[in-house]
């Protein structure tokens, strides 16, 4: 199931804890692609597609390209995983796999300027694109559901 999160990070000696969204199963190319967890990374997708600069530079799509919030692991899906992970891929500890799989932050930190896992990547992205929104009063689950409102259940 979808999933609120805490994710730490590390940049110099400054540490410090963030509110985050995660994903329990694997979703895209081979993945399980629970219906939750596929909703909340096609509503990361929709979220940070607010311009099409952002959905380009991103995402690596234009905005016509990002999937409808469906919760169902469609091709237009699988699609917009693979250009964003070519996209960022970079950024990316699995550079091009088709797959936005959990993190596990249990534990960790994550470096500032370092390469993360794709959910913590978008994660990231739709904080700032919230942001721009004004939609982060209540950190990035609330504005989540705010944005779409049937993830109340996963994140809230």
């Amino acid at each position: 199931m979808a999933k609120k999160d805490k994710v730490t990070y590390i940049n110099g000696s400054n540490i410090s804890t963030y509110d985050t969204v995660n994903v329990h199963y694997r979703v895209g190319l081979g993945g399980e692609n629970r219906s939750d967890d596929v909703m909340l990374v096609q509503t990361l997708f929709r979220l940070i597609a607010y311009s099409p600069q952002v959905a380009s530079m991103q995402l690596g799509v234009s905005i016509a390209q990002v999937p409808e919030i469906t919760g169902n692991c469609d091709e237009r899906t699988k699609s917009c995983i693979r250009a964003f992970q070519r996209a960022n891929r970079n950024r990316l500890l699995n550079p091009y796999d088709g797959v936005i799989h959990p993190a596990s932050y249990e534990n960790r930190r994550v470096l500032g300027n370092g390469v993360r896992m794709a959910i913590t990547l978008l994660s990231g992205f739709a904080t700032d694109a919230l942001l721009m929104r004004n939609f982060d009063d209540d950190g990035i689950a609330a504005g989540l559901v705010r944005f779409e409102p049937r993830l109340k259940c996963a994140l809230m």
